[in-house]
């Protein structure tokens, strides 16, 4: 058969099978999920190979550049599709002609792509494949990168395993990750490179959600052979550049882009998974420190695409979940802490609970002893020799530095020559372990931060094995306030001191708890405020200058609402991120609810003190409207309630969950009707009132509801209910307040 006969033959075939599609279509008015069968009896079907390859080259063109209804692309498409299947005689013209089309498609996973490359494969062969279409599988990679979604990403994989020339089998794509690792393995021994390439082809195998015994005794096996020696340097640095941070690396040099610079490959993504789970068999602080980074980034959400990569950071949690003792646990705490969606803290919670029901601990012990300590030998202090030269390490509570002394113990202002020399790898070590230090120390601080709100006590004894004495908890807690026994005390110079300077030498089983302003009165306050600045100690967060909430006289009287909130204006979505941080739950109001509001009594937006054992609920009933970026909620009804268990909470934890519904406007006119604390700082939420009068934009209605008296509260109209006294301090006070004694116990 000529070439002339081929094509006329195809060509007929083709116009017969359109035919036949039309009748159909009439006939149903669909063709999605019909079959060639159904269209042209088995007998046409059977077409002599050569006429089948002109066909799929015409149907493909039809299903790319035709203007007929979409479903006759899916009859296009099932055609295709089976005549692929075939062992088909391309030529390397056919193959040129059928990838080009494909790459030139805007979105080439929507056709029967891997179909057809399987069908090139099998026809031609990988060799002739890549040596007649190279270019065009080149475009066809970049052109699937550019898509996210599940098919594509599996596409986009298999087009850079045909185009891959790695060594032994090993596939990489050049991704964000990749792209930095692939050069690594030219600079690695023969026996070296043998041995790592091995394992991380084992590590590409892995699958699920943990790995299997098998998987893992494989895993032990293959680094046996690498030897420790090597793995550790070699997962730790392969790790680190998973996460991102320094040189990004351009869409220009990734072979195959993706449509976000810090998106994993599908394919590296899994191998990263497995070697995630094979460093879980080494017990490594550095590398542990790692997986809690990498696991971070995994978790944070990258814009237009939500978390970097669930599947890297979940094989993080469960390597560090498998290492023996408190190794792991610090990290993963560290990790709880930085991660704000709720489902995934959740897990994280579990992770950690089942930690400490292993080692026979509470949460909040295994929290205060699963800190690290970075082998510093004081409180915040670490010195390592190198040579003749001394590195110090030193931690003031918000930073980590890094100095260096010659043999004659003069500062030195850079790295000596002969350490980066001669110590090269120690160096690197204790940058490493200086920027691991830095990040704990601010998960550190956040914890103590939130234990403001709780009403934790320890005996002396272990209060300072724990806090004052621990040598990286300890930077922090030497500038903090405690009270021991109802003394309130402040480490300087070496001892505990009271606000008059006196020593303190408490007994071993001495109470002892975080101070708190709320419970003190105005002159201690002022006191300690003055005896920080004398001392020139700056605190790691607010305490003895933090803002106050308390009743007001009007309050009292009504003990269940308060109006303070009335008609203010709040940016919701900066109050929805500070929700994510504090770990409450939230729920964005739209502008369709603007036109569809709800019943009296619904929430909308719900906010969880956790650990508290109580909850705030803010909620808006009413109307919106979004003027320059903010919302304003309207409505008939308290919109904002604070309901506390019955059981009654610390004042301190209610003045803490108060605090961050407070959202005062620095230096303006607060809730309350009095000026904020001068220097206040303003609160993320942006909170501020709405003055009176009608307010632009305002539609009259709403001005005269107002007006009428029909919008008693806006955003906070606070319940109180519950055992103990008058309520927690409400929001809108400013500085230090007089607790006085009925302030003082439960809401």
């Amino acid at each position: 058969m000529t070439v002339t006969d081929t094509h006329t033959e195809a060509l007929s075939f083709f116009q017969d099978f359109i035919i036949a599609a039309e009748q159909r279509h009439r006939q149903t008015g669909t063709l999605y999920g019909t079959k060639p069968a159904e269209l042209l009896p088995a007998a046409r079907l059977n077409l002599p190979p050569p006429v089948a390859v002109q066909v799929v080259n015409l149907a493909l063109h039809d299903v790319c550049h035709g203007s007929r209804h979409w479903s006759f692309k899916s009859a296009e498409e099932k055609l295709i599709v089976q005549l692929a299947r075939r062992h088909l005689p391309y030529t390397a013209e056919d193959a040129r002609e059928i990838v080009g089309r494909l790459a030139r498609y805007p979105n080439p996973a929507v056709l029967p792509t891997r179909a057809l490359l399987t069908s090139l494969l099998v026809g031609l062969g990988r060799d002739m494949l890549l040596s007649s279409a190279r270019s065009e599988l080149e475009a066809l990679a970049s052109a699937l990168g550019h898509h996210t979604w599940a098919d594509a990403r599996k596409l986009h994989s298999f087009v850079a395993e045909l185009l891959h020339d790695g060594p032994s089998g090993l596939h990489l794509d050049a991704d964000v990750w990749g792209a930095r690792v692939l050069p690594l393995l030219d600079t690695l021994s023969e026996p070296v490179q043998s041995a790592w390439t091995n394992l991380l082809l084992h590590c590409a195998s892995a699958s699920g959600n943990t790995p299997t015994k098998a998987w893992l005794t494989e895993a032990q096996t293959r680094m046996d052979a690498l030897g420790d020696e090597h793995f550790l340097p070699l997962a730790t640095t392969w790790l680190a550049q998973a996460v991102p941070g320094g040189r990004a690396v351009p869409p220009a040099e990734q072979a195959v882009p993706a449509r976000h610079p810090d998106l994993y490959a599908a394919r590296n993504a899994d191998l990263l998974r497995g070697l995630a789970w094979v460093s879980g068999l080494v017990p490594d602080a550095h590398l542990a420190a790692v997986l809690g980074d990498l696991a971070l980034a995994g978790y944070r959400k990258v814009s237009g695409h939500g978390p970097r990569s669930v599947k890297v950071a979940g094989a993080c949690v469960a390597a560090l979940q498998r290492l023996p003792g408190l190794l792991g646990a610090g990290q993963l705490l560290r990790v709880a802490q930085g991660v704000q969606q709720p489902s995934y803290r959740a897990s994280l919670d579990r992770v950690i609970e089942d930690i400490a029901q292993r080692l026979g601990l509470s949460r909040e012990d295994l929290e205060e002893i699963g800190v690290p300590t970075f082998d510093l030998t004081d409180v915040g202090q670490r010195d390592v020799l190198l040579g003749d030269t001394t590195a110090e390490v030193r931690a003031d509570g918000r930073t980590v530095q890094l100095t260096w002394r010659n043999e004659k113990g003069q500062p030195v202002k850079t790295v000596p020559a002969r350490v980066k020399r001669e110590f090269a790898a120690e160096l690197k070590d204790l940058k490493a372990s200086a920027k691991a230090l830095e990040k704990v120390l601010g998960a550190q601080r956040d914890r103590l931060d939130g234990l403001m709100m709780l009403d934790r006590t320890w005996t002396f004894d272990t209060w300072r094995d724990r806090y004052l004495d621990h040598p990286v908890v300890g930077v922090l807690a030497r500038r903090l306030l405690w009270t021991i026994d109802g003394r309130s005390v402040l480490w300087h110079q070496g001892v505990l001191r009271d606000q008059g300077g006196e020593d303190v030498t408490p007994s071993p089983s001495a109470e002892v708890k975080l101070w708190h302003p709320v419970l003190a009165p105005l002159e201690e306050v002022r006191a300690w405020r003055e005896r920080l600045e004398d001392w020139q100690m700056v605190q790691p967060f607010k305490q003895a200058h933090r803002e106050v909430y308390l009743l007001t006289d009007a309050e009292r009287a009504t003990r269940v609402y308060s109006n303070r909130f009335a008609a203010h204006v709040v940016r919701q979505h900066q109050f929805n991120a500070l929700c994510a941080a504090r770990g409450w739950r939230n729920s964005l109001r739209l502008m369709v609810d603007d036109e569809y509001p709800r019943p009296p009594g619904n929430y909308l937006n719900t906010v969880c003190a956790p650990s508290t054992g109580s909850k705030a609920s803010a909620t808006s009933t009413g109307r919106i409207r979004t003027r320059r970026g903010r919302t304003c909620v309207w409505s008939p009804i308290r919109c904002v309630s604070t309901v506390w268990t019955p059981r009654g909470i610390p004042r301190m934890r209610a003045e803490g969950v108060w605090a961050d519904l407070a959202l005062p406007e620095s230096g303006g006119t607060g809730p309350a009707g009095g000026r904020a604390a001068a220097g206040a700082e303003r609160s993320v939420a942006g909170c501020r009132p709405v003055r009176g009068g009608r307010v632009r934009g305002e539609r009259p209605d709403m001005a005269g509801w107002r007006a009428a008296g029909a919008v008693p509260a806006v955003l906070a109209a606070l319940q109180l209910r519950g055992s103990g006294r008058d309520g927690a301090d409400p929001p809108g006070g400013a500085g230090p307040a007089a607790a006085t004694p009925e302030d003082r116990g439960t809401v």
